[in-house]
């Protein structure tokens, strides 16, 4: 079944989305939702850039294919986020740091309850920001709390190629596990994306997302060392490459995001260390992943010294694909004493 027929399905009558973060994620997972939505559904958006949101309604009345019915959906602006969480059925957020995503839950839920929806169905809050377990907890709290409404965590994997195109992966926890609300909030992650991992509870969605992350960052500064030494010992990296992706090194830095300039095509380092992963955000994935685990009073053996890395390398490499450690070690090499 397509992800729009099951949503349609599901929503027996007409449904409001609201969307809150139009970024580099969010545009194009708010766009990939405005187009696969049912046409008598309505998406109101919301971000603190009002040229963003101006730019967003203005594309969305650009029919987007030929036979383009008279009724295109219809896309409102929210004056607050409080406005677009009153107009909505759903409401999902895409933002890029903890305290953003808390300031505006905060802001949602202080003034207390929103009004009554003409649906019989509770609201239904999907945060798709990767941030840190125990906040994640809280937000859905006060969520339940102030607004008697459910609080979902869908992180997402697939960056900003995948927003575009509408190939994200979701991996999400919901505090219901009836199999109707499993299918309401998978039914509404479809529309954006193409994968959806159910991983258990509330909070198990971003805890998952942080596990991987971690083992990324990890790999990442690990195979960037390793093509390193080959380089040091003489290696041909493309031989060396080759060996460690049909050997038991074989990992995403090496085969795909290979730090060598050349050796992967379409890798960033093979475009001027272009971001598809900047620094800073795999250092922000691995400090929530830490905050996380200390928390639950989980050891990591290695996390202190990968973020200390990854804070020398954002210094030095603001902006740059986190692939660029490679680059980073080799500058060390340079500089030791002869």
């Amino acid at each position: 079944m397509s992800a729009v027929k099951r949503f349609a399905d599901l929503a027996s009558t007409k449904m409001t989305l609201g969307f809150i973060g139009l970024g580099q994620m969010g545009y194009p997972m708010a766009k990939n939702l405005r187009t696969k939505m049912p046409r008598s559904d309505n998406l109101i958006i919301f971000d603190i850039n009002e040229d963003v949101m101006s730019r967003f309604v203005k594309e969305s009345k650009e029919p987007h294919r030929s036979d383009v019915q008279a009724n295109t959906r219809y896309v409102e602006i929210a004056s607050s986020v409080r406005d677009l969480a009153e107009k909505s059925n759903i409401i999902i957020t895409c933002l890029p740091t903890v305290k953003i995503v808390q300031d505006t839950y905060a802001a949602i839920t202080t003034k207390g309850t929103l009004s009554p929806l003409q649906q019989e169905r509770e609201r239904l809050f999907i945060d798709c920001s990767t941030i840190d377990p125990p906040s994640s907890r809280q937000i859905a709290r006060s969520i339940q709390d102030a607004l008697a409404s459910h609080y979902v965590d869908a992180p997402i994997s697939g960056g900003a190629v995948g927003a575009q195109a509408g190939t994200l992966s979701f991996m999400y926890g919901i505090p219901v596990q009836s199999p109707e609300f499993i299918n309401r909030v998978e039914s509404v992650l479809q529309l954006m994306g193409t994968k959806v991992w159910h991983m258990g509870g509330q909070g198990c969605g971003v805890s998952a997302k942080l596990a991987n992350n971690y083992i990324l960052a990890i790999n990442n500064i690990a195979t960037s060392e390793a093509l390193n030494m080959g380089r040091e010992w003489g290696l041909d990296l493309r031989k060396l490459t080759e060996l460690i992706n049909s050997s038991t090194g074989h990992c995403w830095p090496m085969e795909v995001n290979n730090p060598v300039p050349g050796v992967v095509k379409n890798a960033p380092a093979s475009n001027g260390y272009e971001p598809g992963c900047p620094v800073s955000m795999i250092n922000k994935d691995l400090g929530l992943a830490i905050a996380g685990a200390t928390d639950s009073n989980i050891p990591l053996l290695l996390a202190n010294t990968a973020r200390e890395a990854y804070d020398a390398v954002d210094k030095d490499h603001r902006g740059r694909d986190f692939s660029i450690v490679y680059q980073w070690l080799q500058n060390k090499v340079r500089d030791r004493p002869v």
